[in-house]
């Protein structure tokens, strides 16, 4: 009896002093192009989740397709082998049909009266929410 204690003790004792170690994850971010925009954005973000996440996660650029054509970047988005990549939205119509009205011609006239409709509910209507489930996310 007088050992259990003890070894139940020594067990509290060692579990109280044990730190956790860090959880580390990679995060790989994929861009078919490089030295653009896009690129630039990919550079800021990950400059950005790197500092707030106190090196819990690393994040991974992968410009110029260095992990594959865009149909095979968005594949690997669907089954979670990468993180994010920045396709046109065309290379996910293979995932969810419905993704084809973002491409429609004639829509809009300017680009800013997308980027302006995209939060309005009226225009995410149109996607499913399956797409969310797949890693498919507009905005």
């Amino acid at each position: 009896m007088k050992s259990a204690i003890l070894a139940s003790a020594a067990w509290a004792a060692m579990m109280a002093s044990s730190t956790p170690a860090l959880a580390q994850f990679t995060m790989k971010l994929s861009a078919p192009t490089i030295n653009d925009v896009s690129y630039e954005w990919m550079k800021a973000v990950k400059a950005g989740i790197e500092k707030r996440s106190g090196g819990k996660i690393k994040v991974e650029l992968y410009p110029a397709n260095q992990l594959g054509q865009l149909p095979a970047t968005v594949e690997g988005v669907a089954l979670g082998t990468i993180e994010m990549t920045l396709p046109a939205v065309g290379f996910v119509v293979g995932l969810e049909p419905r993704f084809q009205v973002l491409d429609a011609p004639g829509c809009s006239t300017a680009s800013s009266m997308r980027s302006a409709c995209s939060p309005i509910p009226m225009c995410a209507s149109v996607l499913p929410p399956s797409a969310r489930t797949r890693g498919l996310n507009r905005w």
